[in-house]
């Protein structure tokens, strides 16, 4: 097996080098450092963990307490993947839906946004997801009877509508600032000092996920156990792409650098990384409140944000952007061998654990006043289907669902956006308009300029071979959500449909990230076989 880059679903996520663009942390002595963490363990053979010595060792076994089936990708069932209940659990039913009864929730326009965004980047797998939750039975936070009332340990768990909805409110946390701050945060440490944090933190019964990232792709894992083996500070992980397996990220005392192995017994090295490239987020910051990152009115600050996620994994194409202060571009998101190119002073580029078909984050600085999108793919024929979404303040937001391959797709500057569908092709363009959303579908050349009224209205000009024809789309923000649908028909003439927003049945929120403790947590030791000497339990 050539790696984890080279598994249809293995691949989770990625981080771009020109999104950890950081201040220098000040970084201890290497000798200091090493001599730290040796402190920390013993003389005393690793049983069960391989040769070495112990370092701490919590318990956790990838056979027992991580699941038996694999991380997946999207499913073909929609109430599987991110739905609306989902944000309604993350964010309140008053931040995505309008106000009303707790069991029904009307969207507002953004939410639908959202979810596009989300289930596109869930396509490539939910691994953060899967780490957090055994990390959140282990400690006894949830429980297996909270999903199986028969189920006494993760392992004996199958999937199930109530521990996928799990798995995806937990796999969505990285998105949100709450997380993805610390998270950011532990990149600026070295592999060592983050070996020492760990170290520390499963002593005192901190859970953790391990992100492992390289240039090309990147993976969420849960780490358990650490020892010591010859100049390696072994961390022991539980993969959820290899059910079943204890696998081993070994950390260089010498190099301080990572190395992951793809087999265990023989330690065959497939991944490497320094600084930047190995990150640990505790579990606290996923308790929530969360602040939701597309409820507000307006973009969050003066700059321009576009997320690109490419809709095919069997095509990789380039996504490229050019502005007047330089061009980005993005090749091979959706096959998993990405190379990131940034030229454009201020800007940066971000994307989540998610896999294969990853979604990219690129936000532009507000000197960036000009801005076109295009999608390049190897050949005409092979067209690369991608979602796209386009935010600025001062302007409506824009969704562009299809095949980007025309060299001028999608064009936006100061005062108005220009969406071109590629011939023989179509486009389905999404507009927000204060509380309603728009939808068009763009074919054979035609071409949909949007340009803002007020902050509540839009024009929207179609034009065809004949004609071209105007629209205003838009409503109060407070009034009811609702859709419509614009068009040209075979005429060359406008045509529109109005309706109200989809009442939608939800759950009341509140309960998933504040379950009470209720079941007996593991007591692990530093010494495995011996009468404990470090107590671990869960945290309130």
């Amino acid at each position: 097996m050539a790696g984890l880059c080279g598994l249809a679903l293995a691949a989770c996520g990625l981080q771009s080098s020109h999104s950890r663009q950081s201040p220098e942390v000040t970084t201890p002595n290497l000798s200091t450092l090493t001599s730290r963490i040796n402190s920390h363990c013993t003389d005393l053979p690793a049983t069960n963990l391989g040769a070495g010595s112990l370092c701490i060792d919590t318990g956790f076994r990838a056979t027992r307490d991580g699941f038996t089936f694999a991380n997946w990708g999207r499913s073909p069932q929609a109430d599987q993947n991110v739905t609306i209940q989902t944000l309604v659990d993350l964010f309140g039913h008053n931040a995505v839906c309008i106000p009303g009864p707790s069991n029904a929730c009307v969207m507002r326009p953004r939410t639908e946004e959202a979810l596009n965004e989300w289930n596109a980047a869930l396509a490539g797998g939910r691994c953060e997801g899967l780490a957090a939750l055994s990390v959140r039975m282990f400690l006894g936070i949830d429980t297996p009877t909270d999903f199986d009332s028969a189920a006494a340990t993760a392992a004996s768990l199958k999937k199930s509508p109530s521990l996928t909805r799990a798995v995806v409110y937990w796999w969505a946390t990285q998105f949100l600032s709450e997380v993805a701050q610390p998270a950011a945060q532990s990149r600026l440490l070295t592999p060592l000092q983050l070996v020492d944090e760990l170290i520390q933190g499963l002593a005192h019964g901190t859970g953790y996920t391990l992100g492992l990232y390289t240039e090309t792709t990147g993976h969420a894992v849960t780490p358990f156990a650490v020892t010591k083996r010859n100049k390696y500070f072994v961390v022991h992980v539980y993969d959820n792409n290899f059910p079943g397996m204890r696998r081993e990220v070994l950390v260089d005392s010498a190099s301080n650098k990572w190395f992951y192995a793809e087999n265990v017994a023989d330690a065959q090295v497939d991944w490497s990384g320094g600084t930047g490239t190995f990150e640990l987020t505790p579990m606290a910051p996923r308790q929530g409140p969360f602040t939701c990152p597309f409820c507000n009115d307006t973009a969050s600050d003066s700059g321009t944000t576009i997320t690109y996620a490419p809709q095919d994994p069997t095509t990789s194409g380039t996504f490229h952007i050019e502005t007047n202060r330089g061009a980005i571009t993005v090749e091979g998101l959706a096959s998993g061998g990405v190379q990131i190119s940034n030229s454009v002073s201020g800007a940066t580029v971000t994307s989540s654990k998610t896999g294969t078909s990853g979604m990219v984050t690129v936000h532009l600085p507000s000197s960036v006043t000009s801005t076109t999108m295009y999608s390049v793919t190897p050949t005409d024929v092979q067209m690369s289907n991608s979602l796209v979404t386009i935010r600025q303040p001062g302007h409506s937001d824009i969704q562009v669902n299809g095949p980007l391959s025309s060299r001028h797709a999608i064009v936006i500057d100061q005062t108005k956006s220009l969406v071109t569908a590629p011939m023989n092709q179509s486009l389905n363009v999404s507009v927000v308009a204060g509380s309603q959303l728009s939808h068009t579908t763009l074919s054979n050349g035609q071409e949909m300029n949007v340009r803002s009224i007020s902050s509540t209205q839009i024009e929207v000009s179609l034009k065809g071979s004949a004609s071209t024809q105007l629209a205003t789309v838009g409503a109060a923000e407070n009034a009811r959500p609702s859709s419509v649908e614009i068009g040209l028909n075979d005429s060359g003439q406008l045509t529109r449909v109005d309706s109200p927003a989809s009442v939608l049945s939800v759950s009341p929120s509140g309960n998933v990230h504040s379950l009470t403790r209720h079941a007996t947590p593991h007591v692990s030791t530093t010494v495995a076989g011996q009468a404990p000497s470090v107590e671990i339990v869960a945290s309130d």
